[in-house]
């Protein structure tokens, strides 16, 4: 978890020492439901708007802080008419897919066959009391 939180540190800092180079815009959209914030960093000033979720289990965001870093050092281009939303965790707060509540996120989406209770193997798992009754899968629905 400390290295998560460095990690974020380190690119909020350089995002904006790069923000001259590369428009970075870093926005609270909503809090985990351990409190701790779940972010959008938005590169480009585009229409064209292309969404990343580095994660949605909580157990790590390598992937967007790794994309966010080609993009800061100019390996990644992002075309003017675009923009690039990354949100990297939307469970920052929670461990393998759970959140801090008990809540499977990844099930708690809308879709036709959602059950409060459900099964994945042979493990029995909580996916909210009513669809988007989470703050992380609110936040997405927003």
């Amino acid at each position: 978890m400390i290295s998560i939180r460095i990690k974020k540190t380190f690119f909020i800092l350089a995002c904006f020492l790069i923000s001259i180079v590369v428009f970075c815009e870093r926005i609270v959209i909503d809090s985990a439901s351990g409190g701790s914030p779940i972010e959008l960093h938005k590169f480009g000033t585009g229409r064209n708007v292309v969404l990343l979720i580095g994660d949605i289990s909580g157990s790590g965001n390598d992937t967007a802080f790794s994309i966010e870093n080609e993009i800061n050092s100019g390996k990644i281009k992002i075309p003017s008419d675009n923009s690039l939303w990354v949100i990297p965790s939307i469970n920052p707060d929670g461990n393998n897919g759970i959140n801090r509540k008990g809540v499977f996120i990844s099930r708690n989406f809308a879709s036709g066959t959602f059950k409060e209770i459900d099964y994945d193997v042979s493990k029995r798992i909580f996916c909210g009391k009513f669809l988007f009754s989470e703050p992380e899968s609110l936040a997405l629905k927003k």
